[in-house]
């Protein structure tokens, strides 16, 4: 079984929010709350925004400030980390040769668009 290791939403780097390539900022409360109705049900990951199901999400940590400092982890961001074992080898191979970079989890977090 293959593992691949990332961050599903990244909510703050170096202490600010982030904003995603989309322009869309997804705050530490409700990436929380994403993440456990996520993992409560489908636990499904796609291929960058397609739609297609590509593989499963088997862990995740949402490490919010407060888990970090109370379980005593320097993090110089915040959000969703994951472990997603993919059902095709070729999607593995992709990522592996950088063609894929990042995860699309199959769920919708209410985010803040950039300039709101």
């Amino acid at each position: 079984m293959t593992l691949v290791w990332g961050w599903a939403l990244v909510s703050t780097r170096d202490g600010e929010p982030y904003w995603n390539e989309e322009g869309y900022h997804v705050p530490e409360s409700v990436m929380v709350k994403a993440a456990v109705e996520f993992m409560t049900g489908t636990r499904e990951a796609q291929v960058m925004h397609d739609g297609r199901r590509a593989g499963t999400v088997i862990h995740a940590f949402p490490l919010t400030s407060d888990i970090a400092k109370a379980m005593g982890i320097a993090a110089n961001q915040t959000g969703l980390m994951v472990g997603v074992q993919f059902d095709d080898p070729a999607v593995v191979d992709k990522i592996e040769k950088g063609e894929l970079t990042g995860f699309s989890p199959a769920f919708e977090a209410f985010s803040i668009p950039a300039g709101a």
